[in-house]
């Protein structure tokens, strides 16, 4: 058996408060060694949420950390690198300009994401460690993953393998902080006004669990650090711990009362855990009450810890990335039972659009990622409807591109709500009907997943599924489909004849539908 090559490549997570290397050799997924591990406070977060922007002085610290990381990888001789940066970076007004200046000044190319990839990319790491520390999804329980970070919380809800909710809220503990003076956290009246002020941002959360049956409550994210160091009694410890309900409401009954300096003083925490360590608890024990579970679980994941993981698996896992996918998709799916779609239909389309593309994709220069944003759009076409039926069009696109999917950027959520309006135009010019952000322009790639979706619609269109298999030739310039039925398809023959101009406009291919016996 031939030996795995051995790879190397730094993964580098610029935080809101901490900048971490990992130098990694890996041959897969199974095999992963941290050569070095390199962390640089920053307190990037604190900066951005008081004044909305990096400052000059910030940047260049971060730039003279940066160059310094660049050098250890020449030391090591690391080419590869995968640099990611998270809440802060995100939410500064002049963040184009910083990672210019970064660019710029150090060659490192920085990708911000948003949060639900930011999610998204921790969950990687936790679905891969799910069996080792003992916590297994069977479906007749629900777990809540709580990611706290300086900036906000991301609660995502599963059960078995599949994402039933995920909402992303501006509650993280620096935030926090922020919103209330040294003197208010002083006050007698803090806890108080504190838990009410935590009730009415996660409320929403507490009616979408009602009737829940939630066995763990998941606490991940940088900032959980501060809970740890709090539950562990000062002992610093890093790896994972878990606690009862019961242990949970007895530690917040013994602490949530004392101050910052109490608190600092029976914990020896550092100046900056001690600011953030009363949000904190009460937020934890608002999350337990809130979600009724029956532990408490702290792993010891990281952010860094999920960008490795996607970067090998990118790289040489497929079968994981399917894995995520799924996840990915469930979460989709969910969505749309929330709106009340046909289920059927949807999973009909998103099975037809499937085909369609992958007899296309080679001569039309499209990839897989493009086909995950087909399937989401297929899932979600018709979601407006649950609105209103007289202007679902523009329903089914600000419905998708304000919500959080798991691990899509806000881009890709942009280009799904433009394939998902231009579905539902009897012709897709828009002529100045569009939503206000849409743009003047469609991509040929939106053009594209629009028609095919509006070709996979049309043999539905009854929604009856009367069509029960399909083969596709493409030849030339002609797609020759032959449908599967036993019913009389004169409905999505006539529909499928209409929509075809377009879908030949865009691909300079001519479809044409011929019915089988099944």
């Amino acid at each position: 058996m031939a030996k795995k090559k051995l790879r190397s490549a730094a993964v580098i997570h610029l935080g809101s408060e901490n900048i971490t290397m990992q130098l990694i050799e890996y041959t897969g997924l199974d095999d992963v060694r941290i050569v070095t591990e390199l962390r640089n406070k920053v307190h990037l977060g604190e900066e951005t949420f008081q004044t909305h922007k990096i400052s000059f002085q910030t940047m260049l610290e971060i730039v003279g950390i940066l160059k310094g990381y660049r050098q250890v990888m020449k030391e090591y001789g690391v080419k590869e690198y995968l640099l990611q940066a998270t809440t802060a970076v995100r939410e500064a007004e002049n963040r184009t300009y910083f990672l210019d200046q970064i660019k710029v000044k150090t060659g490192f190319q920085i990708e911000v994401i948003n949060m639900s990839r930011e999610i998204y990319t921790k969950m990687a790491s936790l679905m891969r460690n799910m069996e080792v520390k003992n916590i297994h999804l069977d479906g007749n329980t629900g777990m809540l993953l709580a990611d706290i970070s300086s900036g906000g919380l991301g609660l995502t809800y599963l059960r078995g393998r599949e994402v039933k909710f995920q909402q992303n809220l501006h509650v993280g503990l620096v935030r926090l902080k922020e919103q209330f003076t040294r003197n208010e956290r002083s006050s007698v009246h803090f806890e108080q006004a504190l838990n009410e002020y935590l009730q009415d941002r996660i409320g929403v959360v507490a009616e979408e669990l009602e009737g829940e049956d939630i066995e763990t409550l998941l606490l991940t994210g940088t900032e959980s650090q501060v809970l740890l160091d709090l539950f562990g009694d000062g002992k610093k410890q890093k790896k994972s711990i878990s606690f009862t309900a019961e242990e949970v409401a007895a530690f917040y009954e013994k602490v949530h009362r004392y101050n910052d300096v109490q608190l600092q003083k029976l914990f020896h925490l550092p100046q900056e855990e001690m600011e953030v360590a009363q949000p904190a608890i009460s937020l934890c024990h608002l999350l337990m009450k809130m979600t009724r579970a029956r532990r408490l679980f702290m792993p010891e994941d990281r952010f860094i810890d999920g960008m490795k993981s996607l970067y090998i698996a990118r790289q040489l896992d497929p079968a994981f990335l399917e894995e995520m996918l799924e996840l990915q998709m469930s979460l989709v799916r969910s969505i749309g039972a929330r709106f009340h779609y046909d289920a059927p239909h949807a999973a009909w389309v998103e099975h037809m659009c499937c085909q369609l593309f992958d007899t296309l994709a080679p001569s039309q220069g499209l990839d897989q990622e493009d086909k995950i944003l087909l399937r989401a759009a297929a899932y979600l076409h018709n979601i407006g409807k649950y609105a209103s039926m007289r202007t679902y069009d523009r329903y089914n696109y600000y419905l998708i591109d304000c919500a959080d999917l798991l691990g899509f950027s806000v881009k890709q959520c942009h280009t799904i709500a433009q394939i998902s309006y231009l579905y539902t135009l009897d012709r897709p010019e828009l002529n100045g009907s569009e939503p206000r952000d849409f743009g003047t322009d469609i991509l040929p790639l939106v053009a594209k997943l629009a028609a095919i979706l509006r070709l996979a619609d049309s043999m539905d269109i009854s929604g009856r599924q009367k069509i029960t298999g399909c083969k596709m030739n493409l030849k030339g310039n002609e797609l020759k489909i032959r449908a599967k039925s036993r019913h009389d398809l004169s409905l999505e023959e006539w529909v499928f004849a209409k929509r075809g101009s377009f879908f030949e406009e865009v691909f300079g291919v001519q479809p044409v539908l011929e019915r089988v016996e099944a």
